[in-house]
């Protein structure tokens, strides 16, 4: 039997965000969860150096969804967060 993904179901996705809260996450737990959700909507994996550069960026306001530089998947995922889950599911679909 398949495993049920995290992103299939609100309630699943909620369970694991606040799974994710209760313990301290490394630099690579959170890629690892940024690339999940990636190849979910058939994007390339982020690099370790793409990731830390985003991670820095943030910390000077400039996000991933509104950096100039390549943003599908951070644009995409910005909107579907805000929409429900078929919607949110229709929006990671990569183009």
């Amino acid at each position: 039997m398949a495993q049920e993904s995290w992103v299939n179901s609100r309630e699943s996705m909620r369970a694991h965000f606040e799974e994710m809260a209760k313990y301290p996450y490394t630099v690579e737990d959170n890629l690892r969860a940024v690339n999940e959700l990636r190849a979910l909507s058939g994007d390339q994996p982020l690099s370790m150096e793409r990731y830390l550069q985003n991670h820095e960026n943030m910390k000077k306001g400039i996000y991933p969804w509104s950096d100039p530089a390549p943003k599908d998947f951070f644009q995409r995922l910005h909107n579907a967060c805000k929409q429900g889950k078929a919607a949110f599911v229709k929006a990671m679909q990569k183009p």
